[in-house]
């Protein structure tokens, strides 16, 4: 406990809290742009559920990339 960490594990733990950040800063943005994401209070019970709100998720990834897209050109 409360021992060093090797050089190897502390790279990695900097890379990894880089990604965690990046990932939080996107869904925040991809809430901001879909208003339906903010509301998105399903309770997952079944697999059918879950399967749901993923394919929700999904489908706003998908406009989203759609739209960076189009504004592109």
């Amino acid at each position: 406990p409360g021992g060093s960490l090797m050089p190897e594990q502390k790279t990695f733990n900097y890379n990894l809290s880089m990604v965690h950040v990046h990932s939080e800063h996107f869904f925040s943005s991809i809430k901001g742009q879909f208003k339906s994401l903010r509301e998105l209070c399903i309770p997952i019970q079944s697999q059918k559920d879950l399967n749901y709100a993923n394919m929700w998720i999904h489908s706003c990834f998908i406009l989203h990339n759609l739209i960076v897209e189009i504004e592109e050109k």
